[in-house]
């Protein structure tokens, strides 16, 4: 079950192409960025999911630890985990063109390039993702149907995810911490 400020979440990510939370810790950002994972993996044929955070701890252990949680509970298909990594699938896949997959941040090689008409990325803990994997996604949102959801603490006052928080291309919300 998703709370109302998650429910706004969804709903901006069904109206805007580009979409930015900011909010403090333990709000269930990441939780939410699973959900999205699989509601998108399930939904659209032929789509791709992109996820990565700026350690391959963090998109391993935070978003698809809870990615495989939610979908091995509901007893979705676990013949489509993939890359399994001390236990962990960062991966699921259902063709060559229908697949979800967590990246490295460290590198746009690998992420950049993918275009098709229904891409979600995510990229959590945005404010530690560097230049080359924003500009790579910027890249690959060009059907009106691709989406982006940039989430994370804006605890730094610069960088790319502050840009965007700036940016009216980019649907803003915030989420208290309270």
């Amino acid at each position: 079950r998703v709370w109302t400020k998650q429910g706004e979440i969804i709903q901006s990510i069904v109206d805007n192409q580009k979409t930015i939370v900011t909010s403090g810790h333990n709000t269930g950002k990441t939780f939410l960025a699973a959900c999205l994972v699989s509601y998108f993996f399930d939904s659209f044929p032929d789509g791709i999911v992109l996820t990565t955070a700026p350690t391959w701890t963090s998109v391993r252990e935070l978003l698809w630890a809870n990615v495989y949680k939610l979908r091995t509970e509901a007893l979705l298909r676990s013949s489509e985990f993939r890359n399994f990594t001390y236990g962990v699938p960062t991966m699921l896949v259902r063709s060559e063109s229908w697949y979800a997959r967590g990246h490295n941040s460290k590198s746009s090689e690998g992420f950049q390039g993918r275009h098709g008409e229904d891409i979600l990325i995510i990229l959590d803990e945005g404010p530690g993702c560097p230049d080359h994997i924003w500009n790579a996604t910027e890249s690959m949102l060009q059907s009106p149907q691709s989406r982006c959801l940039a989430i994370g603490n804006p605890l730094i006052p610069s960088g790319q995810f502050y840009d965007k928080t700036l940016d009216l291309g980019w649907n803003r919300i915030s989420m208290s911490s309270m």
